[in-house]
């Protein structure tokens, strides 16, 4: 989702709202294949090996 009007940003926003509790921007998100969250990250870093990690930790769940 990213700021915008109309019908498929407002869907995209709900989605975002009632799965993750949030609509922050940035914010990031790995789903496994039934669609459950596996690992998210709020927020911007602009720490590489921060952004790294949550990449590797997600894959271990």
């Amino acid at each position: 989702y990213t700021d915008g009007d109309g019908a498929i940003f407002e869907r995209q926003q709900q989605f975002q709202e009632q799965t993750f509790q949030t609509v922050a921007l940035p914010f990031y998100a790995v789903l496994d294949q039934n669609g459950k969250t596996v690992a998210t990250f709020p927020g911007l870093t602009r720490n590489v090996q921060e952004f790294v990690d949550f990449l590797q930790k997600s894959q271990k769940n």
